[in-house]
């Protein structure tokens, strides 16, 4: 009799014990779930995040996508969704700022991250995002051999004119051979590339309206436009806009205006974040103070 009575307490005391254990699963998820989109990503880093530079790397990079490129909300949270399903932070802030340039959904930044999954052996570079879209959109936007660069080299055109081309064909109006096809003809990248903003505006992805009001080809001087009266529209510098600028051969003054815009914008950025408590202090710099 004592034996089944010391058996029933402890089956009575396990059921507690999961019971307690199950509760406090329960807590934590209703605890989660209430969070904002924002926090549970936070939450999520945490746990799956050591390095503390990469952590407030993309804190403070989804922070400018979001107030600084004016990324549109809905596309913001399914970046956040991204994280919190498991998916690398880092990889897809990189990727994030990838698509900015392209006329694609959102969606190819997942599409990306997959393919590094599967092709870990060809990610040993800092653009392996740029290979993993020419294998997943097939090479639409055309692809150049290092005998192509060659090619155009000995025909005149150099190297930086081509990286804007590779830029400009991102948004799938034309290959980068056509656009350089166009700028042997005459046509300059500043022309080449208002007309792919007319078909693929280069705002797609945000929320706000596109930059370019007018036709004029010459780049806008800084009095004759809104945009560097506005610091949230001038943080161009990564954004999809500085491929335009680029194409313009802007003046050394025009892009140090930029560069100083967008760094007011990351010391904003990072200033709240560190009021709100979310920057880590990198171990290095807590070892220096103690």
């Amino acid at each position: 009799m004592k034996k089944k009575i010391l058996i029933l307490v402890c089956m009575m005391s396990l059921i507690t014990t999961v019971g307690a254990f199950a509760a406090l699963h329960i807590s934590e998820e209703v605890k989660f779930n209430k969070m904002s989109k924002f926090d549970q990503m936070v939450a999520v880093m945490d746990e799956s995040i050591t390095d503390d530079e990469i952590f407030n790397y993309v804190l403070i990079n989804y922070k400018y996508l979001q107030d600084g490129i004016k990324v549109s909300s809905q596309n913001m949270t399914y970046l956040s969704n991204l994280i919190i399903d498991g998916y690398t932070a880092e990889d897809i802030i990189n990727c994030a700022y990838f698509w900015l340039d392209t006329s694609e959904e959102v969606t190819i930044v997942k599409e990306l991250c997959d393919w590094k999954t599967k092709n870990k052996e060809y990610c040993n570079n800092q653009f392996w995002f740029e290979d993993a879209y020419n294998a997943v959109t097939s090479n639409k936007c055309g692809v150049l051999t290092m005998e192509d660069f060659e090619e155009y080299g000995r025909r005149g055109i150099t190297d930086d004119k081509i990286l804007i081309a590779n830029r400009l064909c991102r948004k799938g109006v034309y290959t980068i051979q056509e656009i350089l096809e166009k700028y042997e003809n005459g046509i300059s990248m500043a022309d080449i590339a208002l007309e792919i903003e007319e078909t693929t505006p280069w705002t797609k992805h945000t929320d706000v309206a596109s930059v370019f009001v007018n036709s004029d080809t010459e780049y806008p001087k800084a009095e004759d436009t809104e945009i560097f009266q506005s610091k949230e529209l001038a943080a161009l510098k990564n954004s999809p806009d500085q491929a335009f600028y680029d194409a313009t051969d802007a003046t050394t003054d025009i892009q140090a205006e930029f560069e100083e815009v967008t760094d007011i914008i990351m010391r904003e950025i990072t200033a709240e974040l560190r009021a709100g408590n979310y920057m880590r202090i990198p171990r290095k710099d807590v070892a220096k103070n103690d």
